[in-house]
């Protein structure tokens, strides 16, 4: 909860937050981090829940969002990925505080039960309940501050091959 209640008062401070670097390397323009993962997926739950909240009722996602949100993808776990799609492209029908994100999300019809067994999909679950109750309050619209061109959350990019250093290496210091 601590990062997440950080990133909420930068953004509605409107101050520059900085997550730290992001290892990995660029394969056809495709970042594909080997560390900062889990930074990566909390930014991209931030943007998608924002965005979701934000909306007028009623009004599914734009395109253009859309667009922006299905370019993060998880290759390690076809069913994570085919859930990040899925909450992306046929999301919930409508935003309510009422009732915990997991749930509304677990009663769409696109939903598969199997994905209740997956770590990483339960994980992604919680995560997007601590954001709402992090984020419930906030009458201000802050998904703009995240796409805009001077947006407050940045990182830095280590790039492996920059020092010669293969996937290897970060997956030992991980592991």
């Amino acid at each position: 909860c601590g990062f997440i209640s950080k990133i909420k008062n930068k953004l509605v401070a409107k101050e520059k937050l900085n997550l730290d670097f992001v290892y990995g390397k660029i394969e056809n323009n495709i970042l594909i981090p080997l560390d900062g993962q889990q930074r990566l997926t909390t930014l991209f739950l931030l943007h998608w829940f924002l965005a979701t909240k934000e909306k007028d009722e009623d009004v599914e996602l734009s395109d253009e969002i859309k667009t922006i949100l299905s370019n993060f993808s998880y290759e390690t776990r076809p069913s994570s990925q085919d859930f990040c799609r899925k909450l992306v492209n046929e999301g919930i029908c409508q935003y309510t505080n009422e009732e915990l994100l997991s749930d509304l999300i677990e009663n769409q019809k696109w939903f598969s039960l199997s994905w209740k067994s997956d770590p990483t999909i339960k994980a992604i679950l919680n995560m997007l309940n601590i954001i709402q109750e992090m984020f419930f309050d906030v009458d201000t619209k802050l998904f703009d501050s995240l796409i805009s061109s001077g947006c407050v959350i940045t990182f830095n990019y280590l790039p492996l091959d920059k020092f010669k250093l293969t996937d290897e290496l970060y997956i030992k210091m991980n592991s």
